[in-house]
């Protein structure tokens, strides 16, 4: 009589068991990495959209609620090495107003060189006073952000 019980071995066990591992490990890997490269694109992106709003608002002479009863001369946004932000300015007769001030993430260092850098969009003449590039660093890899001197923001 043939024995014939139905299973699996320890070996068999061991071995699916031993797969599941490294497929896992190589998943969690890949997800990790992607991630990283997703906060500093999304880094990149956040800034490059404020630097266009602020354009935007120049060339449509909007003004914020702070200075509604001044003349409106543009907006400025200034980045920060040293605490790692950046911020949205109104300038109204001389006067800088404040809107917003974003950080970037933890792992994400702003090199442009300078302690500080500002791009300033006026009313009235267009283009920007402060043209440069702003690069940003993190996980081995950087996003370069340039503004020129007629105001296109690549």
């Amino acid at each position: 009589m043939v024995n014939s019980r139905k299973g699996f071995t320890l070996i068999e066990i061991s071995i699916v068991i031993s797969i599941l591992v490294v497929l896992t490990t190589g998943g969690l890997a890949a997800f990790v990495n992607y991630s990283r490269t997703q906060s500093l694109q999304s880094a990149a992106y956040d800034l490059r959209t404020t630097l266009n709003l602020a354009k935007s608002r120049s060339f449509s002479q909007v003004k914020p609620e702070q200075c509604l009863s001044q003349a409106i001369d543009g907006y400025k946004v200034v980045i920060f090495q040293t605490s790692n932000a950046y911020e949205l300015d109104a300038v109204c007769a001389g006067n800088v107003y404040k809107l917003s001030v974003v950080t970037f993430p933890a792992n994400v260092a702003v090199g442009s060189g300078s302690t500080s850098l500002s791009f300033f969009f006026p009313v009235i003449s267009g283009g920007v006073i402060g043209s440069g590039s702003v690069v940003l660093s993190g996980f081995g890899q950087s996003r370069t952000i340039t503004v020129d001197s007629i105001g296109i923001i690549k």
